[in-house]
């Protein structure tokens, strides 16, 4: 039998701070569940501005001030929060990671892990940062593997995912009797010439989840490897 997709979400622990009036700095950094965030906000936006959140993981080594220079050309009226791993990254140069690397699919734990505490750093914002609505979350390789997992939890996590070339491990893949239908929308992005995590993975991950009844496609940039190429980027912001 098929393994569920991920437990249950784990409800935020935290009582959330109260919001601040006045205008909101272009960016700040909370440190919000597991992890230090980086929020961005909308030129003119004010700290009580409800508004819509967008919840973007960077992929391995790489930082939320590195991938925050991706995200600044977000062409909407949001607010974006850039996420730091939760783990140092061995590679060093300040990097973080969201597991470590080793047999995704035999081993894992490490991976169910942060998908736990990222699930519970979203509950957090959502109460600390005024919000419409459930948060759209994307991000690439580590952090699109952990897009494809929360939007598998739906509906009580995320409305829409955006995953840049990542997969679901095999072992966490929902069956096709484990329908879990909803308002999520899962949009995959996925270079066909990517060596580190192959197209073929990342269709499978997408057929399961629509076999489970989620809306969820891939678009494929052709001769684009496993990279955050001008294509996909702007694929991204469509």
């Amino acid at each position: 039998p098929s393994a569920p997709a991920v437990p249950a979400t784990p409800a935020p622990s935290a009582t959330p701070a109260p919001i601040a009036e006045g205008p909101a700095p272009a960016e700040e950094t909370l440190s919000v569940g597991c992890c230090r965030a980086l929020v961005l906000s909308p030129p003119g936006a004010r700290r009580s501005d409800r508004l819509p959140l967008v919840v973007a993981l960077h992929g391995l080594g790489d930082s939320a001030a590195g991938y925050a220079d991706v995200m600044r050309a977000l062409p909407l009226r949001a607010r974006v929060v850039v996420l730091d791993g939760i783990d140092p990254w061995p590679g060093g140069g300040g990097g973080r990671q969201w597991f470590a690397l080793g047999s995704l699919d035999a081993a894992p734990a490490g991976f169910v892990r942060a998908v736990d505490a990222v699930a519970a750093t979203l509950g957090a914002l959502t109460q600390r940062l005024p919000t419409c609505g459930l948060p759209v979350v994307t991000g690439f390789s580590q952090g699109a593997m952990l897009s494809y997992a929360l939007a598998a939890r739906s509906p009580t996590v995320v409305r829409a995912a955006v995953p840049i070339a990542g997969r679901v491990p095999i072992g966490l893949l929902p069956g096709a009797g484990q329908r879990q239908g909803s308002g999520v929308r899962v949009r995959g992005l996925h270079g066909d010439a990517d060596a580190r995590v192959s197209m073929e993975d990342g269709q499978a991950t997408v057929e399961a989840l629509r076999a489970a009844g989620i809306d969820a496609y891939l678009d494929v940039a052709l001769r684009t490897g496993h990279t955050l190429s001008p294509g996909l980027r702007s694929g991204m912001f469509r």
